[in-house]
This record gives structure tokens, C-alpha cells and sequence, in this order.
């Protein structure tokens, strides 16, 4: 986690949350692209290729529990 980016760890956070591209655009002031390519990013760094790998990963450090 600590390769992140800011910008990242915010989009990686949101997106185990359930938004999608466009509500992440909106919360952290960017394009969807930009989502998607900072997502793109984020499973180039820590090495996942899919949204139940980044919730795996999620869960793991804490960021999000069973229910959330």
C-alpha cells in the first residue's frame, strides 16, 4: 500500500467501496478516465487483476471489514 500515490490509495479505497468510476470522479475531483487509469495503476503496483482481488487485498490491511 505504501507504493500508492495519494490519488491512488483513494481510488483503490473507493472502488472496494462499490463506487463506480464516475462516483469516484465526482468525490476526488478528477475525470472518469483518470479513475480508470489510476485503477489501472493500482493493480499494475500490487500485482491484481481483479475487484475481488483488490477487496482480498483490502480486507487484509484493514481498510474494509466483513459487511461493509
Amino acid at each position: 500500500m505504501g507504493r500508492l500515490s495519494p490519488i491512488e490509495r483513494d481510488v483503490f479505497t473507493l472502488t472496494v467501496r462499490g463506487f463506480t468510476a464516475k462516483e469516484i470522479a465526482n468525490r476526488v475531483s478528477r475525470s472518469p478516465k483518470s479513475v480508470e487509469n489510476a485503477r489501472a495503476r493500482v493493480r499494475r503496483k500490487l500485482g491484481l487483476k481483479t475487484r475481488a482481488e483488490l477487496v482480498s487485498v483490502a480486507m487484509n490491511v484493514g481498510l474494509l471489514r466483513p459487511g461493509d
